[in-house]
């Protein structure tokens, strides 16, 4: 495999596993600074990321996708979005992608690119497998698995978030989900945990993985 090289968080000018990183102050913001981390950061690209907050998506415009028994989402293409670190307050991801309207089969380019999102504003996010052929993203791709796998399952004990009582312990990780948050729709992804109310997906056709805010789940399937 080949993993990614040290990654630098631009905001606060630190390089992951080498500094200590901003601390979030939220449950997105958490999630991402697991994903920038290493050892984890070496197996993901994040020049191929994105980013939905309401009416509107950066990285990546949406499709109405046909059902599968594969894994499968409603992002068209290689996400394209940039994750470039936290800002050093904690409370924004630096990120820089073109900004679509996000209408599953009808997005269009809005007039500005992204160059920051407001973490509390984030529903989800998508980041893919580090790789340059198809061989090396599985193979980064089943890296990065099985360590976010060690990391969130099963919740570390007295976990709260916000205040709220402790949550059931998440699906195993071979469950398989279908969901839809907001405006993503996720089909037959694999459940990897979750962690201060944001839950985590993996997606093996895609090679890619996705934090998804739990209170932004609408429907689910079988």
């Amino acid at each position: 495999m080949s993993p990614n090289p040290s990654y630098t968080t631009t905001g606060s000018e630190q390089t992951a596993g080498s500094q200590p990183a901003p601390q979030p102050r939220d449950g997105m913001g958490a999630a991402l600074a697991l994903l920038l981390a290493q050892p984890l950061a070496a197996y993901l690209d994040f020049n191929a990321c994105a980013f939905l907050s309401g009416g509107f998506a950066a990285g990546a415009s949406l499709t109405c996708p046909a059902s599968s028994s594969a894994p499968y989402d409603n992002l068209a293409g290689t996400p394209a979005a940039k994750l470039t670190g936290l800002s050093p307050d904690g409370c924004t991801a630096e990120i820089s992608g073109c900004l679509y309207n996000a209408v599953p089969g009808q997005s269009s380019a809005v007039g500005f690119a992204a160059g920051a999102a407001r973490l509390t504003g984030l529903d989800s996010a998508a980041v893919a497998a580090a790789g340059s052929t198809d061989a090396e993203k599985a193979a980064n791709y089943q890296a990065a698995l099985q360590l976010l796998q060690r990391q969130l399952l099963p919740p570390a004990p007295g976990y709260r978030c916000a205040g709220a009582p402790v949550p059931p312990p998440p699906a195993p990780p071979s469950a398989a989900a279908s969901l839809t948050a907001c405006r993503l729709l996720l089909g037959n992804v694999t459940v990897v945990g979750s962690a201060e109310g944001v839950r985590v997906y993996a997606n093996a056709e895609a090679c890619r993985f996705y934090l998804v805010r739990s209170d932004c789940t609408g429907f689910c399937g079988a």
